[in-house]
């Protein structure tokens, strides 16, 4: 092989090994970015609250019944657990959730970033079975949570 050919074969391959690695971290940043978009449309797209896991943005939904193999929102529910679900906008307000005592009842709430990742939790086992409230506040929101309130700070600006 010609040092002229060598050098050509020599650059391809490294093009196209530069071109793959790039495209890997391009799938590996964007897909979850763009499975929870999707998510958050069909969660949101409608009108007024349901009682089958939808509501508009800045709303909550609560399931009011065991899920069945027919429950299709959620990819493989539980049969055993009653599900809630809301997607908040963070970008221009802060939010406050409020969870009652469980008297010692089994309970999870998971926060959520719009990359799939879970940065916060709040249950039976990490924070107890008292009456909380959560403050949740975006990226940008600078200041201090008010009293009382345990702060959560989302790393993006939709949770």
């Amino acid at each position: 092989m010609s040092k002229v050919r060598s050098n050509r074969f020599l650059a391809y391959a490294v093009w196209t090994a530069g071109s793959l690695a790039v495209f890997c971290l391009l799938l590996i940043y964007f897909a979850p970015r763009g499975i929870m978009l999707l998510a958050e449309r069909r969660f949101t797209n409608v009108p007024a609250v349901t009682n089958e896991g939808r509501a508009p943005l800045n709303s909550m939904s609560h399931v009011d019944r065991f899920p069945t193999a027919d429950d299709k929102l959620i990819v493989r529910p539980n049969s055993d657990t009653f599900y809630s679900s809301g997607w908040y906008d963070l970008s221009r307000h802060s939010w406050v959730m409020t969870i009652p005592a469980s008297d010692g009842r089994y309970y999870s709430v998971q926060f959520n970033d719009m990359f799939t990742n879970a940065f916060d939790y709040a249950g039976l086992r990490t924070t107890g079975s008292s009456a909380q409230t959560i403050f949740i506040s975006g990226p940008l929101w600078r200041g201090e949570a008010p009293a009382g309130m345990r702060h959560v700070r989302c790393p993006t600006r939709k949770i």
